[in-house]
């Protein structure tokens, strides 16, 4: 699978990709939106970007899960606001592509012959593997991101286990996802499934 990943990120020049799209590469204001950070942008799957970002939510939701410095309502609260946002971009992202597709359908004979529903559902989970990757990616010590590395480390611990371990529920099971709401559904339900105390115990 992951050399079937690294080809396709290779060989497959969907579009101009950013390839490094994390939260604090985007810039939003009341009137606009910027994102920065060109220093890997190139051509490459869309699905990239959509991992890459999501990833990025997905590594700040399990700190919380590490975070002894907030109340439990509190992190709740951040939580649920983290998983709305992955939702809110991703659903508005489908939206606007199925709206270009009807807006430009006529002019193009590649859209014409689009099967929409099909393409976005490869592309929500190849999506799926690219945010496994990412997220799995940031939590070794050379690559680790700042919102595990504020932990102590023996608060990284748990947040890291659920990282690892929705890694491999997408990549084994990413077929069963057939929507973002799938995907935050299960980040909203992990903690209960896999409490910190059952890995305390192993």
């Amino acid at each position: 699978m992951i050399r079937q990943m690294r080809h396709q990120f290779l060989t497959d020049k969907e579009c101009l990709i950013h390839t490094d799209l994390h939260a604090s590469n985007i810039m939003v204001n009341d009137h606009s939106m910027k994102i920065i950070d060109t220093e890997f942008a190139g051509f490459g799957p869309i699905a990239q970007d959509w991992g890459r970002l999501i990833a990025s939510f997905c590594l700040n939701f399990f700190s919380w899960y590490g975070d002894h410095e907030h109340t439990e309502g509190e992190k709740a609260v951040f939580r649920a606001y983290l998983l709305d946002s992955i939702n809110t971009m991703y659903q508005c992202f489908e939206e606007e592509f199925r709206a270009l597709c009807d807006k430009n359908r006529s002019d193009s004979y590649r859209l014409r012959s689009l099967d929409v529903d099909a393409y976005l559902l490869t592309h929500f989970q190849d999506t799926l593997l690219y945010t496994a990757l990412n997220a799995a990616s940031r939590i070794g010590d050379r690559g680790i991101c700042y919102d595990l590395e504020r932990l102590k480390t023996p608060d990284r611990i748990y947040p890291e286990q659920l990282v690892l371990l929705m890694t491999i529920e997408l990549f084994l099971n990413r077929g069963a996802y057939k929507k973002i709401t799938d995907l935050t559904d299960y980040l909203r339900k992990m903690a209960g499934k896999h409490p910190a105390e059952a890995f305390k115990e192993a």
